[in-house]
């Protein structure tokens, strides 16, 4: 009976330690933030037909949009930049070249001069054969809206809005990204960059159970399966993805969740 005792204390504190290692676990990655429901929310100034409208013009009118067809992303770099200069923003272009070809990212400044600069970033070019509307033509229409939004909007800092060329296979994860290229631009020029923030894929939703996917299995302990929800991705010491989930919490009525996580993790 004495043995027994021990194993079944045994086996509980295993349990208590199992759950306080997956409770530390959801802390470390997920960041939980918790605050009362009473939202504050402004007028609905967001524009779903012009969002709409950004993903239809830039699937069909400038398909392909990969690295073979350099003058459709010319095209499509052209409509972007028009976009911003509509908005009243400082716009500029990052030219480069590749292999013979030249690309280009498109900038589009909102603000005053300010010593630290936020940014915010999406992809223009989509994968070899595909149309890209989610992946990243929805990330372009969200940074195309909020360069709106950004015109109508009292700014302390300097706001850049960057549109990036070649992202996808063959140069994704090389120097020759667009968003590589623009980081070696901020380096050389001393800029200090407050917050980046990248718009990817953010056009999907699905309420169908397992319609999320994650790139390790035990993520599915703490994350939805169905892709109905706002993923905000960070590195994992920083903070601002916590600051993010809390201001998106409060004015949005999507799941928010955010994940903290070390570079080695896919997706990160």
């Amino acid at each position: 009976m004495a043995f027994a005792g021990r194993l079944t204390r045994f086996i509980f504190r295993i349990a208590i330690l199992l759950m306080i290692m997956l409770a530390g676990m959801w802390i470390a990655f997920s960041r939980p933030v918790w605050l009362d429901r009473e939202h504050w929310k402004e007028s609905a100034v967001v524009n779903p037909s012009a969002l709409k409208q950004h993903v239809e013009r830039l699937c069909a009118d400038f398909f392909p949009r990969d690295h073979r067809h350099p003058e459709n992303l010319f095209r499509a770099a052209g409509y972007i930049r028009n976009q911003f200069q509509q908005s009243g923003a400082v716009v500029y272009d990052h030219s480069y070249e590749v292999e013979g070809l030249h690309y280009r990212n498109v900038m589009g400044e909102y603000g005053p001069e300010s010593r630290a600069v936020f940014i915010v970033g999406a992809h223009y070019d989509a994968v070899s054969g595909t149309l890209g509307a989610d992946d990243n033509a929805s990330g372009v229409a969200g940074l195309l809206e909020l360069g709106r939004l950004l015109s109508n909007t009292s700014l302390s800092s300097r706001v850049i809005l960057a549109a990036y060329t070649l992202e996808e296979p063959p140069y994704f994860a090389s120097d020759l990204m667009g968003s590589a290229v623009h980081a070696r631009v901020l380096k050389d020029d001393k800029i200090h960059v407050k917050l980046m923030i990248c718009f990817e894929m953010i056009g999907y939703f699905s309420d169908e159970p397992d319609s999320q996917q994650y790139p390790l299995p035990f993520l599915n302990l703490y994350y939805p399966s169905a892709g109905n929800f706002i993923g905000i991705v960070d590195h994992f010491f920083s903070t601002q993805a916590w600051a993010m989930k809390r201001w998106m919490q409060k004015t949005i009525d999507l799941p928010v969740y955010s994940i903290n996580a070390p570079k080695w993790l896919p997706g990160v």
